[in-house]
């Protein structure tokens, strides 16, 4: 019996796993199918199902480079389905295994699944090395910044706004930056204002 798949649904995916089993299909020699079958469906947005094959591919059945990639794409759908936690687990074992920085963008995701979690000062250094990677600088120094405003400190927020100005493109990000910068501005000057009352 051949199971084909490129059509498992997601009630069907389970279900057909188990089938392999019973009938003798030995999962390490479709590991490889199964991890791209579910990398399929994790880029189509389909991540109920690219989730339910991707804690089938026991990391036993993979070699290195795949652990990665199916750890990289279980983080990916964890993160838009709101799994933050699991997220941060699947993106803290990609950056701390990825030597040839392969996924590029995982100190991003890792820094947005944190500020998920409200672990500001983590997210905060997730965005950094981002930025650092060179991935997306302004929107990593951009969303740094924003930690940095949630952790109460305005002066690095303030700096990491004001470093998105001096770059050279991400031109995109420049209004909104300039929008916080004046926003920062405001809530010092009334924080004056109110300290300069409570002293009369």
């Amino acid at each position: 019996m051949k199971i084909n798949i490129r059509k498992l649904s997601v009630g069907s995916a389970g279900l057909a796993l188990i089938t392999a089993a019973v009938v003798g299909i030995n999962l390490y020699r479709h590991a490889n199918r199964i991890l791209s079958a579910a990398v399929k469906e994790a880029k189509n947005d389909n991540c109920p199902l690219a989730l339910s094959l991707l804690w089938q591919t026991n990391s036993a059945y993979l070699n290195q480079a795949d652990q990665l990639t199916s750890r990289y794409w279980r983080g990916v759908c964890n993160l838009k389905t709101e799994r933050f936690s699991e997220a941060s687990e699947d993106f803290k074992f990609v950056t701390s295994n990825d030597t040839s920085v392969q996924f590029r963008d995982a100190e991003f995701l890792l820094g947005q699944a944190q500020y998920g979690l409200k672990d500001y000062r983590s997210a905060k250094n997730g965005f950094e090395k981002s930025a650092q990677l060179g991935y997306r600088i302004g929107m990593s120094l951009y969303q740094a910044a924003d930690s940095y405003t949630q952790l109460e400190q305005d002066t690095y927020a303030m700096k990491t706004f004001k470093q998105i100005l001096e770059l050279k493109g991400d031109e995109e990000m420049k209004e909104p930056a300039l929008f916080r910068i004046a926003e920062l501005y405001f809530e010092r000057g009334e924080t004056m204002r109110d300290k300069k009352v409570l002293k009369v």
